[in-house]
């Protein structure tokens, strides 16, 4: 793998796009050598560590130390779908850095069945997140951990000039409540153009509620 660090250290591109997907023996380590590889050019990254069920918080630690290298990142896309190791202090170490980003506009977050993600790592991440963001897609969906208190925690986030968001929570049923719609629904910024929300599952939902 060292001739590959090598290059993406030698290439200096603006754009890192790399999937990893069910990479099953993948560990922290190699993270942490990938992430050895950002330039200060690097803008747009994108990340697919899906299935590597080995990564543990560690990686979102190694990952948050590696964003305060570029001096212009404008696009963050990670994706962990089941990297069920991943919990809330991985998050916290991860949404500490995307907060210290001044260019930082567009983010892009897949924990979809990280179920040891709980409502208190979500709610530090959209209360830190930077209000010039003008994109903004989550996916924490097959996570009961999830409650209503991650809408109201979006309600008073300081994600004002929003254009794009996309919210995926179907079998998050703790959070899928008329008092979470509620809030989710005042949350919404005037800024915003375009809105996609999967709320499947979502049993506690009435004709009411939408």
């Amino acid at each position: 793998i060292e001739p590959y660090l090598v290059a993406l250290r030698d290439c200096d591109q603006p754009k890192l796009e790399l999937s990893c997907d069910n990479c099953t023996a993948l560990s922290d380590q190699n993270v942490r050598d990938l992430v050895s590889t950002f330039s200060k050019s690097l803008q747009f990254l994108d990340l697919d560590f899906s299935f590597c069920g080995q990564l543990t918080d560690q990686t979102l630690k190694a990952l948050g130390n590696g964003l305060l290298t570029p001096l212009t990142l404008r696009r963050v896309a990670f994706s962990f779908i089941f990297c069920e190791q991943l919990g809330d202090d991985g998050l916290i170490d991860l949404v500490g850095a995307l907060a210290q980003i001044a260019t930082l506009r567009e983010v892009y977050l897949n924990f979809y069945g990280c179920k040891a993600i709980t409502s208190f790592g979500t709610r530090a991440l959209l209360m830190s997140l930077s209000r010039q963001l003008t994109r903004l897609e989550l996916d924490f969906s097959f996570n009961g951990n999830i409650s209503e208190e991650v809408l109201r925690e979006l309600e008073i986030s300081p994600l004002k000039e929003l254009q794009h968001l996309r919210l995926n929570l179907h079998y998050c049923t703790a959070a899928l409540n008329e008092k979470g719609l509620k809030a989710l629904a005042n949350a919404l910024p005037e800024s915003l153009c375009h809105l996609h929300l999967d709320l499947r599952f979502g049993d506690q939902l009435t004709d009411t509620s939408i």
